[in-house]
């Protein structure tokens, strides 16, 4: 066990019933205002897998957060709804059409899909978990999924990642699931497209960020198993990132490998401006272009992987894992 030479105590930010609260971790102290059941409508939500990380709740339950890729039997299908029974979230299943964000917000506030009322857009966080990289729409079967799905989200995009009279109007991050990728965006509302859609989501109040305890070396994310080493890494090429992860032996343990794009994204907190990270989590400078992860790109090749900026938080797909260079995270679990 890592030895945690100072705990910092970072807020897991939820919005409940449309109003923001800042709650404190149990563990550290701090009397939880709401708490979460692990039952909803006499329904058993089920314990999450033992290699799945989960991050506390306000009442000290689990909040599974799945880093690999889904599989079919973590979701329970009935009708047009889809359940994952590592998350507890609950999922329309099939997107809807959505010109604008204030159109797909409406949609969802106002679905009765499958007898509930309380559907809402999902945050950025929350959409990353249901992405599988290893399914050519880069959602599970169990869905009803379309090509290039375009999804709105519930983050909003701080002004500091927008550049000219962009800064002047409200964006949200947008995630587009093709191909086995998935590439994220800032949407602004006025702007209408009629291949956006919504998907909406309820069950558990909107996960936002998560958060960390940190070593001299180390990032641990609270609740989990997860860490991540504080010092990225200088720019390698792909094979040359994996293997530099494999061998280190960072906070005397081996067994460190290269960051998921999921992993990536869930060290974005869609609260700060730029960087788009805690400025606390890595003791170097945050580079300005984009990052490794470990997926290469599975539709159409061998040839290029997800890459992400953790300055702007946005995605590119178009770095060759042969002869690109950049820089990138190990994280350990």
């Amino acid at each position: 066990m890592l030895r945690l030479a100072t705990v910092v105590t970072v807020l897991l930010t939820l919005s409940l019933g449309g109003c923001r609260s800042i709650l404190g971790m149990d563990e550290l102290g701090v009397e939880p205002s709401n708490t979460l059941s692990n039952t909803e409508g006499g329904r058993d939500s089920g314990a999450p897998p033992a290699d799945v990380s989960t991050v506390s709740g306000p009442g000290g339950e689990a909040f599974p957060l799945p880093w690999d890729a889904p599989k079919s039997d973590i979701y329970d299908v009935s009708g047009d709804v889809l359940t994952d029974r590592v998350t507890g979230l609950m999922w329309e299943r099939a997107p809807t059409s959505a010109s604008t964000w204030t159109l797909a917000e409406i949609g969802c506030s106002d679905s009765q899909t499958g007898g509930h009322t309380d559907w809402r857009l999902p945050t950025r966080l929350e959409l990353t978990t249901i992405f599988d990289a290893g399914e050519y729409h880069g959602l599970d079967a169990s869905f009803r999924s379309e090509m290039q799905e375009q999804l709105y989200t519930a983050s909003k995009v701080s002004p500091d990642v927008l550049e000219g009279d962009a800064k002047y109007v409200s964006h949200h991050w947008n995630i587009q699931f093709d191909d086995g990728r998935m590439k994220i965006e800032p949407w602004s509302d006025p702007t209408s497209d009629p291949f956006r859609r919504r998907r909406c989501v309820r069950a558990r109040p909107p996960l936002e960020r998560v958060s960390y305890s940190f070593d001299r070396e180390v990032a641990s994310v609270v609740g989990t198993t997860w860490r991540i080493l504080r010092r990225i890494q200088s720019p390698d090429t792909y094979e040359g990132a994996k293997q530099s992860c494999a061998v280190s032996k960072a906070g005397g343990v081996g067994g460190w490998r290269l960051a998921s794009m999921k992993e990536l994204l869930a060290m974005i907190d869609d609260g700060r401006g730029e960087p788009q990270v805690d400025p606390a989590l890595f003791t170097n400078e945050i580079p300005t272009g984009m990052l490794w992860s470990s997926a290469v790109e599975l539709a159409f090749g061998v040839d290029s992987t997800d890459t992400i900026g953790l300055r702007d938080g946005k995605t590119a797909n178009a770095y060759s894992v042969r002869t690109s260079k950049l820089p990138f995270v190990c994280v350990h679990n």
